[in-house]
């Protein structure tokens, strides 16, 4: 009696310790076998694929379900303006898909000696010495930066707040109706009347800071 009784209080200890070891056995098989052996870029046509990969921090030989995706777009992001969006796929046993939406440009200003270049919601993407690749963008005039700086938003001072956001939105109601490749000229120096030129032979006026997409709704209305 007293002899099957040790044997239970031993099998008790065994089952745990055994089941621990097999958990440890496991992770280590696991740590051992899914290692970042390959890292690809996709969805990238500005940005480097190389530069998204080191910003990434992402190494060979890192453990493949260690690897924080949400610290991964963050410093992607970070690191380069054309990048606005940032998933990360894990694809076994070994390889790491970093898939990125980059911004797309539409305009540019010119604060005298640079020109700067931002997408629909007014990030900086880039800054050019010259207007070689940017004739095709729409040139923003009545607003100039204060201190731009690539990766930001661009900020005009507070006394120009209402205009950034008037033209943010304009740009964004353009792009998502497809009409940036016919806008050259948009000009904000009233923030109580956005003009733009369309096609060369239309001057649009906005009127006030109010229903953007509306408005750009009814123009394309009477277009047709």
């Amino acid at each position: 009696m007293a002899q099957r009784s040790r044997k239970r209080r031993r099998g008790a200890i065994y089952k745990p310790i055994s089941f621990l070891l097999m958990c440890v056995a496991i992770a280590l098989g696991v740590s051992v076998f899914f290692k970042v052996a390959e890292v690809t870029v996709e969805g990238n046509s500005v940005s480097d694929t190389e530069s998204i990969i080191v910003a990434s921090g992402i190494q060979e030989g890192d453990y493949l379900f260690a690897i924080n995706s949400s610290r991964v777009s963050s410093r992607i992001i970070e690191a380069m303006p054309y990048v606005e969006k940032v998933s990360v796929d894990r694809k076994l046993p070994g390889t790491v898909v970093i898939n990125v939406t980059e911004r797309v440009p539409v305009g540019y200003f010119f604060d005298g000696t640079s020109y700067w270049i931002v997408d629909k919601d007014c990030t900086i993407l880039e800054r050019k010495d010259s207007l070689s690749g940017v004739q095709s963008m729409i040139h923003i005039t009545g607003v100039t930066p204060i201190l731009p700086s690539v990766g930001d938003t661009i900020a005009a001072g507070e006394s120009n707040a209402t205009k950034v956001k008037y033209l943010a939105e304009t740009l964004s109601a353009l792009y998502d109706k497809g009409l940036c490749t016919y806008v050259h000229q948009l000009d904000i120096t009233n923030a109580n009347n956005l003009t733009f030129d369309y096609d060369g032979r239309l001057n649009v006026e906005m009127g006030k800071y109010e229903m953007v997409e509306y408005k750009i709704d009814l123009f394309l209305i009477a277009l047709d």
